[in-house]
């Protein structure tokens, strides 16, 4: 099996921006903001609309002050810490894992196509050793060497999608072909943003893009799905939808929204102005898919990485953009990304700093 992305290791680099601490303690729930050179900065343009923008994917992308992207997967300085927070929302709800029967063969061809990907990607980390239906997996991040036998569930803690999800960083989905298209028949994820794991498994590729009325008439949905259903098997692509979240909590689905949403309560009802710099994020969602091997099945994951607002006005001409998209925006996309929410504590925030940078006045 070719793998299509760069054999090597992607450097874990430090961040002097740790956890998000509230009351004075680190939450369990929140991970460590992206260093600003190694963060995938989604905005191209100085306008956003709605479009198929995918692009091959494990090929180094220059963010203006360094690069990303040289790999499928992600492991950096949140490896360790993720994979513990994915196993207590495992531990607390066992619906964040969904997985129809007929889709066992396609769950170890993903798990089987991940452990190679890992192994190609961060060698010193990672192993897979292969003989006939015998394999042995190694992950040395986390301590596990697993003797399993390929097709036999009984060599395996839990099922192969499962097992493997609880090693990456990545929200991992199986999407399968029926008579009505695309379907997603099996996922694990945790860290979504602003939709229901629990509630879009099951669904076609129509009915879960179907809240976003503008993409749906324009036929970028239906676009979309036709790419993922002719993609070469074994080729690798990669998208970077985002949107702005306060903290840094992984999991701001809607299944845990009276969590989260008492956090953003209480910022907004306070003074945000205060505090928008360091507690106001942009959430990077780095998407790869591809067709398995042996099935054909697509592999759609995703990798949520954020940086804080004070890091993103660090670099002027990632403010200049980010402010320009904003303010351009059409008020229904405008509303389904958060703008309206957060545009009034994001906008002036960048322009106070834009302005410190250039000493010109941008307009309010």
């Amino acid at each position: 099996m070719r793998i299509a992305c760069t054999r090597s290791r992607l450097a874990r680099p430090v961040t002097d921006n740790p956890p998000t601490k509230q009351g004075g303690q680190v939450r369990p729930t929140d991970f460590a903001a992206t260093d600003v050179e190694h963060f995938p900065f989604p905005l191209q343009d100085d306008s956003m609309r709605p479009r198929v923008d995918v692009e091959p994917a494990c090929v180094a992308k220059d963010n203006g002050v360094g690069t990303w992207g040289r790999t499928m997967f992600v492991v950096d300085h949140n490896y360790e810490r993720t994979s513990q927070i994915r196993r207590d929302i495992l531990e607390a709800d066992r619906a964040r894992f969904t997985a129809f029967p007929h889709m066992i063969t396609a769950q170890w061809d993903a798990m089987t196509y991940i452990m190679r990907r890992l192994a190609a990607e961060y060698p010193d980390d990672f192993a897979v050793r292969i003989s006939g239906t015998d394999w042995t997996w190694t992950n040395k991040l986390l301590d596990i060497h697993h003797d399993f036998v390929f097709g036999d569930a009984d060599t395996l803690p839990h099922q192969p999608l499962e097992y493997i999800a609880r090693q990456v960083q990545e929200d991992l989905l199986l999407l399968d072909v029926h008579e009505e298209g695309l379907v997603l028949d099996s996922a694990l994820v945790t860290f979504s943003m602003a939709w229901s794991p629990t509630f879009t498994t099951g669904m076609t590729f129509h009915e879960a893009h179907g809240t976003i009325p503008r993409i749906m008439g324009d036929g970028t949905v239906s676009r979309a799905e036709r790419f993922l259903m002719t993609m070469p098997p074994g080729e690798v692509y990669r998208r970077n939808p985002w949107s702005f979240q306060v903290g840094g909590r992984l999991d701001i689905s809607m299944d845990t929204l009276p969590e989260w949403s008492a956090e953003l309560s209480e910022f907004l009802a306070g003074d945000p102005h205060e505090q928008v710099g360091q507690r106001m994020r942009m959430r990077s969602e780095v998407s790869h898919f591809v067709r398995l091997p042996m099935t054909g099945v697509v592999l759609y994951t995703i990798r949520a990485q954020s940086i804080t607002l004070e890091q993103l006005a660090s670099v002027p001409a990632w403010a200049r953009r980010t402010v320009s998209v904003i303010e351009e925006q059409p008020k229904d996309l405008a509303h389904h990304r958060g703008f309206t929410l957060y545009g009034p504590v994001v906008l002036p925030y960048l322009k106070d700093r834009l302005d410190s940078t250039t000493g010109i006045r941008t307009s309010l």
